[in-house]
């Protein structure tokens, strides 16, 4: 057809002659696109997490991120999920949401309170309009795994609690629905 295709192998190649794929190795550039430079955000405890979800809709590139602050002791996790956007992938916006308060206020870009961590979110082609996006993340210090469902990606709601996960949930969970085996699949580390 004529969509843009990744070629990474010679799957969709009927016949070359003289050609040899080449991958190019990742570059830094040294731009940090998102920090936490808020004042919601700039506590001396407070660190955006390296768990991020970023989906490209429509133009727009959406990333959810980890806020997690430590405790007295710098050693607690109380995670929250931060929201941006952007039109361009490189300079991102952070849009007051004024849901949770933080620090006494809601001037804020949180979309899911609590002391959560590893957040991923996923659009769900086979979901009703108003669980369109999903996401999953574990709840320090229960260990349980919550998953909420939005419309928008900005307004969750609670959708499932597992609270006897087998084993201990850590990272970055990843849900989606396989098409091959026509159900929902979860990859974890235990």
């Amino acid at each position: 057809g004529s969509r843009k295709q990744l070629f990474v192998d010679d799957y969709l190649v009927a016949a070359s002659q003289g050609i040899r794929f080449v991958m190019n190795p990742p570059q830094r550039d040294g731009r940090i696109l998102v920090t936490n430079d808020q004042p919601w955000e700039s506590h001396p405890r407070m660190y955006i997490n390296a768990y991020c979800s970023v989906l490209k809709e429509k133009g727009e590139v959406r990333l959810w991120y980890d806020l997690w602050e430590r405790d007295e002791q710098m050693n607690g996790k109380h995670g929250r999920e931060g929201y941006a956007e952007s039109t361009d992938g490189l300079n991102f916006t952070k849009p007051i949401q004024q849901q949770y308060e933080v620090n006494g206020s809601r001037e804020n870009n949180i979309v899911i309170p609590g002391s959560i961590g590893g957040t991923a979110v996923w659009i769900d082609p086979h979901a009703p309009p108003e669980h369109r996006y999903k996401s999953q993340a574990k709840v320090y210090p229960s260990g349980e795994f919550h998953m909420h469902s939005s419309p928008d990606g900005v307004h969750w709601q609670p959708f499932v609690v597992l609270d006897k996960v087998p084993g201990d949930v850590d990272s970055q969970s990843i849900v989606f629905w396989d098409p091959h085996v026509q159900r929902y699949a979860l990859y974890t580390r235990f």
